[in-house]
């Protein structure tokens, strides 16, 4: 698990690869979650917290379907913590869950296209692309 010893490196390679305001990469342990880092806009507001698994939002969606999920637009839909959303300014995410050896390790999230546009599925492929090639041969 070497290439998970620098995950703010990870997030600032991300963030190279799809434009967005932030990237924040979140560890699924046990029922809790854990944002540990990130780069860019709302760092400092997410990374470093724990919470609960099951309230997490768009990363709840991940964990459960183990899948990535694309959020156009932020606004009134039930996957997106709309207190989170609103305060951090958040109108498009996405989250596309990171697997080490077959294992479920967390979630890398990204929020608002820095030209404004909708984070799309092309987006969420490019980033899960970039996530297998890294952990193909982790172990």
């Amino acid at each position: 698990m070497e290439k998970l010893t620098n995950l703010d490196r990870l997030a600032e390679e991300i963030l190279g690869l799809i434009p967005t305001e932030t990237v924040i990469i979140a560890e699924f342990d046990g029922d809790s979650i854990y944002y540990r880092a990130g780069a860019g806009k709302n760092t400092g507001a997410i990374v470093g917290k724990r919470g609960d698994i099951a309230t997490s939002g768009l990363c709840t969606v991940v964990y459960q379907g183990s899948c990535p999920v694309v959020v156009g637009q932020t606004l009134g839909d039930n996957r997106i913590r709309q207190d989170i959303a609103v305060a951090l300014g958040i109108k498009t995410a996405l989250a596309v869950p990171i697997r080490v050896n077959n294992r479920l390790f967390g979630a890398v999230m990204l929020l608002n296209r820095l030209d404004g546009q909708e984070l799309t599925d092309r987006d969420s492929l490019l980033v899960e692309e970039y996530l297998n090639s890294l952990f193909r041969d982790e172990g």
